[in-house]
């Protein structure tokens, strides 16, 4: 029966007309505290809240989130996907793996899936009503990332709108494009801007440090794109709340601190839920 509950409220969260259940998980974010200590480093602490079944019946559940170098957000290109400025957020991406930024690739939908130049994509971040989902795989070990061409960029679709032409894409690191944890992480990402000198404080968050992404969004091209260091950290997840703390250390004048907390029902099927603290920059 442990086994069989996740299956069953995977078919629940992915029908469009879900509504939450007393017995379905949710889970929350609040209470968070952010505190200057003195010379770049912050006090940060929070608390994660469940409601639901008993989380053990998902203790043992092993799940991934997609290790992002780059994340663009923006308008497509008369319906295609340009290698050259993509999604006019002042990026350039070799798409197709040729050497070169002048790939354009037609974008349209194709049953559940987004074709791109032909190759079908299907889209990792889903929202339904309240709930917020990853799903970064499906049956059979087949990934929710690929490449256009055989030595193009690594790629996931986080969200398509068709109506808009908007699009959110995610570049992974080739070499080690998913990051696993078992049960329940947290997040804390820290945004800011790119530094005018070239050179990058040395962020820390904790002993949790794992990296730097860089967010281009059409609407920064006149601002610049923002820093993201990330780190994640596995917790245990109670019924009730659980109070979460870190120190965050060399940050910047100007940074966006935002929390994720990450629920696995399944190995394809993670819900979230995230909030943000601001210091300087919205």
């Amino acid at each position: 029966m442990k086994k069989m509950l996740p299956i069953i409220i995977i078919m629940l969260l992915l029908m469009q007309n879900f509504i939450f259940a007393d017995s379905t998980p949710e889970i929350g974010i609040k209470g968070i505290s952010l505190k200057n200590t003195g010379n770049g480093s912050y006090a940060l602490s929070f608390y994660t809240t469940y409601r639901g079944l008993n989380p053990e019946i998902f203790s043992d559940e092993k799940s991934v989130i997609l290790n992002e170098k780059t994340i663009a957000r923006g308008t497509l290109n008369k319906n295609s996907l340009t290698e050259r400025d993509m999604l006019f957020s002042q990026l350039n991406v070799d798409l197709d793996g040729d050497g070169k930024f002048t790939g354009r690739f037609s974008v349209k939908m194709d049953k559940d899936a987004v074709s791109i130049g032909g190759k079908p994509f299907y889209i990792t971040h889903r929202n339904h009503g309240r709930v917020k989902a990853i799903i970064p795989g499906r049956d059979g070990n087949r990934k929710n990332y690929g490449s256009i061409g055989d030595k193009g960029a690594f790629l996931n679709i986080r969200r398509y709108d068709p109506k808009e032409s908007k699009m959110e894409i995610g570049i992974l690191d080739q070499g080690n494009p998913e990051v696993k944890f078992n049960g329940s992480a947290v997040m804390i990402e820290i945004l800011y801007p790119e530094q005018k000198t070239g050179s990058s404080p040395s962020l820390s968050i904790d002993k949790i440090f794992t990296g730097t992404v860089l967010i281009t969004d059409e609407r920064l091209a006149n601002d610049g794109p923002l820093n993201r260091v990330w780190g994640l950290k596995e917790i245990k997840t109670v019924p009730g709340s659980l109070k979460n703390e870190f120190s965050l250390n060399n940050l910047p004048s100007q940074f966006k601190i935002r929390i994720t907390y990450f629920f696995t029902i399944s190995e394809n099927l993670v819900i979230y839920t995230e909030k943000s603290e601001y210091a300087g920059i919205k």
